[in-house]
């Protein structure tokens, strides 16, 4: 008999919200996952579903945790990844969070993170401790040094093994092309519009603007008169290599969820793709690509996962066997549409946690509420019900 489960989709636009504080990300998550868990309660009460584990899930969009900026999002210049002991830090709260919430998923948005390329006995045993660990010294000593290659050794394989898997082999191939910070002279919201093409008039020098005001103004933001533009270029596989190989990188960079149930981590996913996702232009990070197929099995259901770019190319059903489909496709995401042709299963169940809320989304096939029913729209959340 099909089972009912209850998706829980977090409002929270990160793309605006860099400036919060860590623990103001962490209140906006326990506040939203206790109000969805009294009313998913409320609900398996009512039915026959309580004896099974997993009630439902809850999805947080891209980059819930980061580096803590003064402004709204990370732009060139500014450094994204906090660093490997405020990672650990987080990494022990959803520990411990989830298991306040023994029959949900978690899926909390993803943390951007960076670690040494040198590798530190004190540091790893206190990372290990500081994450819950009860291992003895002389067991994480073991551990340690039982570690075979590298961490940039191992930094450069997977380097090439993204080449290989997602631009056949060609080390050249970028990602994704500049991306710029622009200071405009003048702009406004543009009346009655909402849509990202037009929602704002930009001032400009260009005779084809609508004067008014005494100014020109252009809905065109390449026409936009600019006090400064600053861009960052995205490096390809071979450039990484060549930074990874010595000079001044000191630490490589990650964009990671990781998935608990009932106090215990489920799954760890890195983020195959790479779109700026270093912008601070010192040199000293690089980011790795993730190696791993994300996906596992709950009570029969198989999940899989991925993060923003990652599904625009497709890296799950790329490095999925056919015989390994999931049941659910969770993706969080900064800002990417869904694309039904790059799921693993047209036919599998979609959950999107994404910043600009407009995009997210609970529906079979990345259709909006299709064989799912929206049982709850919240100031900070979403609520659907599927079956499985």
């Amino acid at each position: 008999m099909p089972a009912t489960l209850y998706a829980t989709v977090l409002k929270y636009d990160t793309e605006a919200r860099q400036s919060d504080t860590i623990d103001e990300r962490k209140q906006v998550i326990s506040n939203a996952l206790q109000k969805a868990n009294d009313f998913i309660e409320k609900k398996i009460a009512a039915g026959s579903d309580k004896r099974r584990q997993v009630w439902g899930l809850f999805a947080a969009p891209e980059y819930t945790f980061a580096n803590v900026l003064n402004h709204d999002n990370h732009g060139v210049g500014d450094v994204r990844h906090m660093d490997e002991g405020s990672k650990v830090g987080i990494e022990a709260w959803l520990k411990g969070l989830s298991a306040d919430y023994p029959h949900l998923l978690l899926f909390p948005g993803s943390i951007a993170w960076k670690k040494p390329l040198q590798r530190d006995f004190a540091a790893y045993a206190q990372n290990k401790r500081a994450a819950g660990s009860k291992l003895s010294d002389t067991e994480l000593r073991k551990k340690f040094d039982a570690k075979d290659m590298t961490r940039t050794e191992k930094a450069r394989a997977a380097v090439r093994q993204n080449a290989n898997d997602f631009q056949q082999g060609d080390l050249d191939r970028q990602v994704a092309g500049p991306m710029g910070n622009h200071s405009f002279r003048g702009w406004k919201p543009n009346p009655g519009k909402t849509c990202d093409a037009d929602a704002w008039l930009f001032e400009t020098d260009d005779p084809s603007g609508t004067l008014a005001g005494g100014k020109r103004w252009t809905t065109d933001a390449s026409k936009a008169a600019t006090n400064f533009t600053q861009t960052h270029a995205a490096p390809s596989n071979r450039e990484k290599l060549v930074q990874l190989g010595g000079g001044t990188v000191t630490h490589m960079g990650r964009n990671t969820c990781l998935v608990y149930l009932n106090g215990r981590k489920v799954a760890k996913y890195n983020k195959a793709q790479d779109y700026h996702e270093v912008l601070d232009n010192s040199g000293a990070t690089v980011y790795v690509p993730g190696k791993s197929v994300p996906t596992f099995d709950v009570e029969g259901v198989k999940y899989g996962v991925e993060i923003c770019l990652d599904h625009a190319y497709g890296s799950l059903s790329d490095r999925l066997p056919s015989t390994a489909k999931p049941n659910v496709n969770v993706v969080l995401s900064a800002k990417v549409k869904l694309d039904a042709n790059n799921l693993p299963d047209k036919a599998a169940m979609v959950v999107h946690a994404c910043s600009n809320v407009s995009w997210s989304l609970v529906g079979t096939g990345g259709v909006d509420g299709t064989n799912a029913k929206l049982e709850a729209d919240e100031t900070t959340f979403r609520i659907y019900s599927f079956s499985v």
